[in-house]
Formats: C-alpha cells, structure tokens, sequence
C-alpha cells in the first residue's frame, strides 16, 4: 500500500501512530509501556512530510524520527494488525517463511527460436503434351526449401553451466543477506537465525525484523 502524502508538524507521536492507521486502515497497536522504559513518551513530537511512500517505509521513517540515538524500534505486521515495539521485544519468536529468489538467479536470457526461410521453383524436366491436334512439351517445376534457423534455449531443459552459475548466484545472495541483515542475528555469527536455499528458494528461519527488512512481513 502506498500513502499519497504524511505529513506531520511537531504532531504527538501517539496521534501520529493514530493517522498513519486510519490512511492505511489497519489497526496500529503501540507497547507504549515497552516504549516508555526506552524513553519515548506518548506526548513526544514527530516532524515529517514525504509524499508517495509505502506503508512500510512511513513506518521505519516516523520510528526512526521518535526512537533516541541507539534505540531500535521495530513492528510486526500482519493482515490485521501493525504491532510496533522495541527489537528487543519482538525479536522473541523466531519464524520460518520461504522467498521465491529465482528471478534473481538467472545466468542468462533465454534465446528465441528464429527462422529465415525460403522457397526456390526450378524447372526438372519436360512433358509431352497433346492438344488439338498439336504437339508441344511443358515443363515440370519442383519447389525447394532453403535457410537457416536458430534454435532457442529449450524452457523445460537445464544447461548443466547455468545450474552451476545459479549456485552460486545464491550462495552469494545469502552471504550478502547473512552479512548486511542484523548479522548478529544468524547462527554463523552467534544467533540463532538460519538460512538454507533450495531450488531458487531462500528457507530463512529469524525474527520478524529480520523478516522485515528481508521483505517477507512488510505491509506494502
């Protein structure tokens, strides 16, 4: 979902918290007791005017502007609700979703098959004709085919190449992700988030931030 224009001056963030639901119509639950022990009040101003943003990224921008210098805030959106709290708060459950990557991956474009074809007559012989009373000959006309066509890259099959390269396309893929995404969060790192590829898919096992700045529990 895209909001057309938020705009706020100096607003409380509770009634910022307030608006931002009412454009997206979702229901927007605040730990205030969570923020408070943080040191973010209900009564503390926000500022902000962007125009054409996605829920999402109205979210992390107001939460940004309210959360004090090393505080982390975070949310967790489902179809209903928009919990928002500290990371430390929800970053308790650990949850399993799979990303279809493939798109990503590809080596190469696939080539279409492409064809110059053209027919030749030529003449082959001759046949005696009778007509009338007069004798004559005609001639016997064959046709040949002659051109070249290019065959494209069977959509079913697999280049043994390609499968290599798309390897390790996601191996890369996952070392940014483990490296870029709150590296402390996975367990080669010391956390116990995980990540695992099959066939073009990323099975990414970590907590609702993670999953959210991956892409798999934001609201758009």
């Amino acid at each position: 979902m895209r909001l057309p224009e938020v705009r706020f001056a100096e607003t409380p963030l509770e009634d910022v918290f307030a608006a931002i639901g009412a454009m997206a119509d979702v229901n927007v639950v605040v730990r205030w007791e969570e923020l408070e022990r943080l040191g973010i009040e209900r009564t503390q101003p926000v500022s902000l005017t962007v125009r054409n943003v996605r829920l999402s990224q109205a979210l992390w921008l107001v939460m940004n502007e309210a959360a004090p210098d090393g505080t982390k805030l975070a949310y967790r959106a489902d179809d209903a609700f928009i919990v928002i709290s500290s990371v430390r708060d929800l970053d308790q459950p650990m949850i399993v979703r799979v990303y279809d990557v493939n798109d990503l991956l590809a080596s190469r474009l696939r080539r279409p098959t492409f064809g110059a074809v053209r027919q030749h007559t030529y003449v082959a012989g001759s046949q005696i004709a009778v007509a009338e009373g007069a004798v004559g000959s005609r001639p016997i006309t064959e046709q040949v085919t002659s051109g070249v066509l290019l065959e494209g890259d069977d959509p079913l099959g697999e280049d043994p190449d390609d499968r290599v390269g798309r390897d390790a396309h996601m191996r890369q893929l996952m070392q940014v992700i483990v490296a870029t995404i709150e590296p402390g969060s996975w367990a080669e790192n010391g956390g116990q988030g995980t990540i695992a590829s099959f066939r073009g898919l990323l099975v990414v096992r970590n907590s609702p931030l993670v999953h959210q700045q991956i892409g798999g529990a934001i609201v758009e």
